[in-house]
């Protein structure tokens, strides 16, 4: 019997192979959690597209699994290459540190970035905000000219912009955190890119 996990790569490899290998592929649960997985033209292997999707889905199982679904429903993972950025608030520093254990325990990941912060409160109102502000970097990073919107992921907590992304070069960097901060509501950009060519690809 094909076990879960050789199910998962097998749809991948045939959606790659359908030609969405330079495009982003998106997974939005409707608990607010989000993949992204990229292709960064040919910089990057089908397979590497293949690893990530198979990387959040062991993330969320492993959650579930140790009863963590209330917590996951309150933070975004994103997964581009093996690195992990995960953005979100949780009530206390022992729930970061246990998200952030668990998420490290997950084979295949070779970085984690806690961007996790504490509240005591949720807002449903400032969250709509957030989601707002974050429709609008989506459009930005889309409809901009020399930016390829696909190599990049962000999100919103509060006002400031978290991104991860691999970038052609320093001017397109630059264009892009320069476009997000000019975002109505965000005062800071904090920016998990790497450079094309950086070591941490090859790791």
């Amino acid at each position: 019997m094909i076990s879960a996990e050789r199910l998962l790569r097998v749809v991948c490899i045939a959606v790659v192979a359908l030609g969405l290998s330079s495009c982003a592929l998106t997974i939005a649960a409707g608990t607010g959690v989000t993949i992204a997985v990229l292709a960064y033209k040919d910089k990057r292997s089908a397979g590497s597209m293949v690893d990530d999707t198979i990387i959040y889905s062991k993330i969320t199982t492993t959650f579930m699994q140790k009863g963590f679904r209330d917590i996951f429903m309150k933070i975004r993972v994103l997964v581009i290459e093996g690195r992990v950025m995960l953005v979100g608030a949780l009530k206390d520093e022992r729930q970061i540190k246990d998200i952030v254990k668990t998420v490290w325990s997950v084979s295949g990941v070779k970085e984690v970035i806690n961007e996790l912060i504490t509240k005591e409160v949720e807002d449903p109102q400032k969250r709509a905000a957030e989601l707002y502000k974050f429709s609008k970097i989506k459009s930005i990073l889309l409809l901009s000219r020399g930016i390829s919107s696909s190599n990049y992921a962000a999100d919103v907590e509060g006002d400031t912009a978290y991104i991860i992304g691999i970038s052609e070069n320093k001017a397109e960097l630059d264009k892009v955190l320069n476009a997000i901060s000019r975002v109505s509501g965000i005062t800071k950009v904090v920016s998990h890119v790497v450079m094309k060519d950086d070591y941490r690809r090859s790791s």
